[in-house]
């Protein structure tokens, strides 16, 4: 069954030896898997490979070996539904409150999680997808988590605390994706960085004798239990590591901003660096139209309208601060902060939307790989800098 002839010798006992494992397990048998692999030749060929690629796969699919039929199924998609999927999957749980529901939100998460993680790796080892698309369905894949996360959330939130309101209306919290989310560039080993707002200050109107909460309470616990739904380590493992450094004032900031803190901190406290973070800000998961004023609020703070001659002066100095830590940090072999590696490659293209990006909207967009294209075709990077800064970007 093992069809190993097409591998490298050298690799031919480790991929037999989970076979064995596999084919040893109860699951595999009770579900009748060598009935699917009879049929399909080629897909054995796949297994193969990507038992040989990846010891995380081969032995996820060892102790699951039903991810199989769902990998067999969903591996030549391009295009998937990410957020569709999970809803049904979580569908049985909006009946139950967050003390009976949350601890089942985070084993159905981490389930479907490491089912397309599983089928996302495997595309990328077979060929079907490239690594642009690869890193597409990553990023499609954490907007869903996130997404349908937040609904129930806050679903169960409501009824604990009552509805978050406003002189407006009710409100909804907003989550934006920073860094390779943000530019919807994530990778299979990305944290995701992100930044939580609300529309306008208020309280809660609950039911009955529970008493009223601030909406900035309302939503840092919020924020709190989302962080812990995706997080959190359990025995099914994590959905994302979440990074929430990137906020006003860092770790030591408030969890969650309204859009008028949000925008102030901004104009009076904002610092270059945070200019250059913000350009791959994008709305990830929330109150989408809220999402994009309050990024247009944000808009003059990253992107200055007329060109900026002590910009230069900050991206030298940013530049110094990048060698430093690489230095002190003994980086030189690291492919995302040494000399040469993937920092390298986005502050060239993030230094040119910044100096550039006020008076040219074509560069104000969060992709690395986009913005390279209208640097080349508008003049700002020479074709074989292009060329070469994306074969780069790509390879690492």
């Amino acid at each position: 069954m093992e069809r190993l002839e097409l591998l490298p010798e050298a690799l031919r006992g480790i991929v037999s030896g989970y076979w064995q494992q596999l084919q040893d397990s109860p699951e595999f048998q009770a579900q009748d898997l060598a009935a699917l692999l009879a049929k399909d030749p080629a897909f054995i060929d796949e297994i193969n490979r990507v038992f040989a690629a990846s010891e995380f796969v081969a032995t996820t699919l060892i102790r699951e070996p039903i991810l199989l039929f769902a990998v067999h199924e969903s591996r030549q998609l391009q295009l998937i539904q990410y957020q569709q999927l999970l809803e049904v999957t979580l569908s049985d749980l909006a009946d139950l409150d967050f003390k009976s529901g949350s601890e089942q939100l985070k084993r159905q998460l981490r389930r479907f999680h490491r089912r397309e993680f599983i089928a996302i790796l495997w595309r990328d080892f077979c060929g079907y997808l490239d690594v642009h698309q690869v890193c597409t369905q990553m990023s499609a894949l954490a907007d869903a988590c996130l997404q349908c996360s937040l609904d129930l959330l806050h679903q169960w939130s409501r009824l604990e605390w009552g509805e978050p309101a406003a002189e407006d209306g009710p409100q909804s919290l907003v989550i934006i994706g920073m860094g390779k989310l943000g530019a919807r560039e994530l990778n299979v080993s990305s944290d995701i960085d992100l930044i939580f707002a609300y529309p306008r200050p208020g309280e809660t109107k609950p039911g009955g004798d529970t008493s009223s909460i601030t909406n900035q309470q309302y939503f840092t616990r919020l924020s709190q239990r989302l962080i812990d739904a995706l997080d959190t380590v359990t025995a099914d493992g994590f959905v994302f590591r979440v990074d929430m450094r990137l906020r006003p004032y860092g770790s030591e900031g408030a969890l969650v901003l309204s859009f008028d803190a949000m925008e102030d901190y901004y104009q009076n406290e904002g610092r270059d660096w945070e200019r250059y973070a913000l350009i791959k800000g994008r709305i990830v998961a929330g109150d989408q139209a809220g999402g994009k004023e309050l990024l247009k609020r944000l808009n003059p703070f990253v992107y200055r309208r007329y060109l900026d001659f002590g910009m230069f002066e900050s991206l030298r100095d940013m530049k110094v601060q990048i060698n430093k830590q690489s230095r002190r940090g003994k980086l030189d072999t690291d492919i995302k902060l040494g000399p040469g590696g993937i920092r390298e490659v986005e502050f060239i293209v993030q230094a040119l939307q910044l100096v550039h990006g006020g008076r040219d909207k074509l560069l104000q967009t969060p992709s690395i790989t986009e913005t390279m294209e209208q640097l080349q075709k508008r003049g700002y990077l020479p074709d074989s800098a292009v060329t070469e800064l994306l074969m780069a970007y790509e390879f690492l």
